[in-house]
């Protein structure tokens, strides 16, 4: 095990960051057209089974390095009529451009300046009637919303609705993305927008989430830098959402210093590999004896930033899937039962340790 040791000044943990973090030279620009409205549907996509994951990244993508991802075809759909009595549900991909006309997109390169800020958003859901609980989930630097593709895609095929938004500044079509750490600040006022947007076409009978969406019960994830925004989004004195009714920390850190409230009680989910690179374990360390909880805390022994899911062969890689579809049934399902199942699955001899905390 690697020693832990706390960066003495954010700034430079944020400079190492956005140093590890942009690895890819080469952009695959976003399907979704922004256009100045304020919520827009998006076009239908074809719908994938659920035992395929819709655009997973290759196993030659790190989603810890926030590499693209290649979209993969799907084989075998169902027509889009067809609805599943239960899970696994097929998952229908649809996406759509949520347009936020009240705040400013300001980049380090004046071509990425805008008076608002555009988030084209991946939205995945069972094809069954619903309502299921919504889950947001935040891409790292650099990253996109087909990061942990097949995780999200898991999720949304055991009976949830998925919400993958790309960051204005910092998803990777973004020239010089790595240089935007600042706008860190204002993405978890992002995330609430994206809630609001998906929310506001759950009421819309002329959506295709009209009636999906159980607008009471929501959870938010996110990796890396995206695990930032999640802090921030839950904990954060700035921005907090009260709305969001459990959360998922993949290798995060505390962008926001004192700036953060921890006594909030909510079911929390902190992942973090011991060999990471990028963001040293220790700084999740440091955050969750601070937690109010109840808490889960998995440390992937021998895992670096991107927890495994570069490598579909390695044991994190399911296991990192199995954890957080456990720890949204309990939460967000209200199935208890998963909490058992979770403290037995999470430590693993050699793979993963588990503290946990109520």
């Amino acid at each position: 095990m690697q020693p832990r040791r706390h960066a003495p000044m954010m700034f430079v943990l944020l400079g190492l960051l956005g140093a590890a973090s942009c690895t890819s030279d080469s952009v695959t620009q976003s399907t979704a057209t922004p256009v100045p409205t304020s919520v827009v549907d998006g076009s239908n996509a074809t719908p994938a089974p659920a035992s395929v994951a819709t655009n997973a990244p290759p196993a030659t993508d790190a989603p810890g390095t926030d590499a693209p991802g290649t979209d993969a075809p799907t084989t075998d759909v169902e027509p889009p009529n067809a609805v599943e009595a239960g899970p696994p549900f097929q998952v229908e991909l649809d996406e759509a451009t949520f347009v936020d006309e009240s705040r400013a997109a300001d980049g380090a390169v004046d071509s990425t300046d805008a008076p608002s800020r555009t988030l084209a958003t991946r939205i995945k859901y069972p094809l069954a009637p619903g309502p299921f609980p919504l889950i947001v989930f935040a891409h790292g630097l650099t990253g996109s919303p087909d990061n942990f593709d097949e995780m999200t895609t898991q999720w949304a095929a055991a009976g949830y609705v998925v919400a993958a938004p790309a960051f204005p500044l910092t998803n990777r079509t973004v020239p010089d993305a790595s240089k935007n750490l600042a706008d860190l600040a204002n993405q978890p006022g992002d995330v609430s927008f994206v809630i609001d947007s998906v929310l506001a076409l759950a009421a819309d009978d002329q959506s295709l989430l009209y009636g999906r969406v159980d607008i009471d019960t929501i959870g938010l994830a996110g990796h890396s830098f995206g695990a930032g925004t999640t802090y921030g989004t839950v904990y954060g004195r700035c921005c907090e959402d009260p709305r969001i009714d459990a959360a998922i920390i993949l290798a995060g850190f505390n962008p926001f210093g004192d700036g953060m409230d921890f006594s909030r009680e909510l079911p929390i989910l902190i992942v973090h590999g011991d060999n990471d690179p990028v963001l040293n374990v220790a700084l999740d360390d440091a955050i969750y004896p601070l937690l109010a909880g109840p808490k889960w805390y998995v440390t992937m022994l021998g895992a670096d930033h991107g927890l495994g899911f570069d490598d579909p062969t390695a044991q994190q890689h399911a296991l990192l899937e199995q954890l957080t579809l456990e720890f949204w049934n309990g939460t967000l399902a209200a199935d208890t039962a998963q909490f058992d199942a979770l403290g037995t699955d999470a430590a693993v001899d050699g793979v993963a340790t588990l503290q946990h905390d109520e």
